[in-house]
């Protein structure tokens, strides 16, 4: 594992703030030489605290609704539990896939444009794994928040950035918009010069495309994806209900005050509140949930599952030209 520095630390957070900033300007934000700030990047790339750059694509912007299955299993064996998150990784709907421990044993998102076309797909997983499953919790996500991992910085006067996906209306893009989007969600940092090589087009046009798929929300912001383990940090999703519903956004605007508190979620019949949290020990975990519950008296429940593994990550659904949201 990797020890961070203080610059370290900064480097990271400003990636996070916006990964595709460009060197110049990240080496003078940390008053810094392009070469030395240049050389630190490529140092915690080679040294995996830095797994890549990714884009944030916002799939309702693209006709997709967002779907999220917690499964909890009686006993299942090894050879089940493969071919389930074999099964689950291999569809090209499925954007996340999460090994857990807690109250539940695995999560996993998907993308589908109907509620009807997830209701087939989640039918043929219940339809081959029921006798294992004990219980389900599927959920349709409204939205899903990214804020800026504030816990990197030492300095208590932090401006927390958010990154929102979800709910917001379809916008028609074209097939070279889509092939922007495929090099973007593999590598945020791509540069320009490399879009505009691969597509045969000028420079200036991919700038004119990239900043027209910002404003219309389809790229909702760019975030560096880092090693946890690399970071001495466990990834906590936590979920309350509240005996006062009314209080929710006085409890949220706490919660966003934390430095540990990366997520937000919102979803259809589902928990209150849904936050995530990127601790260093389960001792600081437990510290912050006593601090939040002597806070509010009116939390009336908490559960939580750690995930200690991602068995798939990916940013864009499979688009086509031909796609309703597509022109020509």
């Amino acid at each position: 594992m990797h020890q961070l520095d203080k610059i370290d630390r900064k480097i990271l957070h400003e990636l996070d703030l916006n990964a595709r900033l460009p060197l110049s300007q990240l080496a003078k934000r940390l008053g810094l030489s392009r070469d030395v700030a240049n050389y630190r990047m490529k140092k915690l790339e080679k040294e995996k605290v830095i797994r890549g750059y990714r884009a944030f694509i916002d799939a309702s912007r693209l006709g997709y609704r967002m779907y999220r299955v917690c499964l909890k299993f009686y006993a299942i064996s090894n050879k089940d539990y493969i071919e389930l998150t074999d099964m689950l990784a291999s569809q090209e709907n499925v954007f996340w896939v999460g090994q857990t421990d807690g109250f539940i044993d695995i999560v996993f998102g998907a993308w589908f444009r109907t509620a009807s076309e997830f209701n087939d797909f989640y039918a043929s997983i219940i339809e081959k794994f029921r006798p294992v499953i004990k219980q389900d919790y599927v959920h349709e996500l409204l939205s899903y928040s990214y804020l800026d991992r504030a816990h990197l910085i030492d300095s208590k006067a932090f401006q927390r950035s958010e990154i929102i996906v979800g709910g917001n209306r379809e916008e028609a893009i074209d097939g070279k918009d889509i092939e922007i989007l495929r090099m973007l969600s593999t590598n945020a940092r791509t540069p320009l010069i490399g879009i505009a090589n691969n597509l045969r087009m000028d420079s200036a046009s991919i700038i004119y495309r990239i900043r027209n798929l910002e404003s219309k929300g389809v790229v909702a912001g760019y975030k560096v994806d880092l090693s946890l383990k690399e970071l001495y940090r466990s990834f906590y999703s936590i979920k309350m209900y509240l005996s006062r519903f009314g209080r929710r956004r006085e409890l949220i605007a706490y919660l966003k005050s934390k430095p540990i508190v990366v997520n937000f979620t919102r979803a259809i019949g589902s928990w209150d509140v849904e936050f995530d949290v990127e601790v260093e020990n389960d001792g600081e975990y437990h510290s912050f949930i006593q601090d939040v519950k002597d806070r509010f008296d009116f939390i009336s429940e908490i559960s939580f599952f750690r995930v200690t593994k991602n068995l798939k990550v990916t940013n864009l659904p499979r688009i086509t030209p031909q796609d309703n949201h597509c022109k020509a």
